[in-house]
């Protein structure tokens, strides 16, 4: 099952890659979106799933996916928190985690026997099949906190 899903990441990304080298579907990008430009982040990203903290300022937009069975918050969460520290925030809030559904053709290359005379002989044919494919995208906004609110427990 996970060849095959491998195999719909390949397609569905427009470019093959070697099976053996590891190949990932997973990737993610990041967009400026203001004028604050501030040197890569390498301490620790807060997440922030619901509304963004007090002191912070928006730095851009992060995004992650990936297909099939690479599609997992496990996979995707260190992607965004990745791109948000390329930014240089050390917060990101989640927007949005969705999965998109496409369908996508694949070449299937098929090899068949004929008879042929006294011998038997090989063909092969390609055609186009359609597959469906499931992405995941989880979306953010990177943010730089200069202050941290002090929450007290009860």
């Amino acid at each position: 099952m996970k060849a095959r899903a491998l195999l719909f990441a390949i397609v569905a990304v427009g470019f093959a890659c070697p099976v053996l080298a590891g190949c990932e579907s997973a990737s993610g990008s990041a967009i400026r979106t203001g004028p604050l430009r501030l040197p890569p982040n390498l301490g620790p990203i807060s997440l922030y799933a619901t509304e963004i903290p007090l002191g912070a300022r928006e730095l851009g937009i992060v995004e992650a996916h990936a297909y099939g069975e690479e599609g997992t918050v496990e996979n995707l969460l260190p992607i965004v928190a990745q791109k948000t520290a390329q930014l240089g925030g050390n917060a990101v809030v989640i927007d949005s985690v969705h999965a998109d559904f496409h369908i996508v053709d694949r070449p299937v290359i098929e090899t068949y026997t004929y008879p042929c005379g006294w011998r038997t002989c090989v063909g092969t044919r390609v055609y186009p099949a359609a597959e469906e494919i499931m992405i995941v995208i989880m979306q953010g906004r990177a943010l730089s906190v200069t202050e941290r609110p002090h929450v007290e427990r009860p």
